[in-house]
């Protein structure tokens, strides 16, 4: 499709050809699976909320606070003083595993309002086969579908103890291979321009 006409590319694509067998063939296999990714991404564009770039937008600001230590208290201490700092709407507390590291990951998330009450909930798979890491990302990416699909908050912080998470998504590394780092970088695009 995205073919200029007369391109030889093109018209080899484009090309009807008398079927033998039942089973279909390649380039109606391509053609319906290109349809069906250009349908969705016009429906996608059609959700899209398109502001003027002199609108207001949203900070999204990347933090990495503290670092873990050996005393799980001293942890506690640490992160209750973090989380006290800031007004927020709602918070959301996302994690990620994987057994043994590397298979059958989850991801979970948990939504609290301003007065630290309970809104929300949720469990994930994140794959069978699963970094912890991934596990980490999906649960954060989790986190961000959640803030992007409601509009109740104003400012809002997604708390991670992953901190090898967070430093791939502040680095803004566009050219990872890292789908989900990716889709991670479209939703905070998403959530600055509410």
């Amino acid at each position: 499709k995205t073919q200029h006409e007369g391109h030889p590319l093109k018209e080899v694509a484009e090309r009807v050809v008398r079927q033998r067998l039942k089973r279909t063939g390649w380039r109606e296999k391509a053609k319906e699976l290109i349809d069906k990714a250009v349908e969705q991404d016009i429906r996608r564009f059609e959700r899209a909320d398109i502001r003027s770039p002199w609108e207001d937008r949203k900070p999204v600001k990347v933090e990495i606070i503290g670092k873990k230590v050996e005393d799980p208290e001293e942890n506690r201490a640490m992160a209750e003083e973090t989380l006290a700092k800031g007004e927020f709407d709602v918070i959301v507390y996302t994690d990620g595993s994987a057994s043994e590291g590397r298979s059958n990951g989850g991801s979970g998330c948990v939504v609290k309002d301003e007065e630290g009450r309970r809104v929300e909930a949720w469990r994930r798979a994140a794959g069978k086969i699963c970094s912890s890491y991934q596990a980490e990302l999906k649960a954060i990416e989790s986190a961000l579908e959640w803030l992007t699909e409601n509009e109740s908050w104003r400012r809002a912080r997604i708390v991670s103890d992953s901190q090898s998470s967070l430093r791939a998504i502040e680095s803004d590394n566009i050219k990872s291979p890292n789908a989900l780092l990716k889709r991670i970088a479209s939703l905070l695009e998403g959530v600055k321009g509410r």
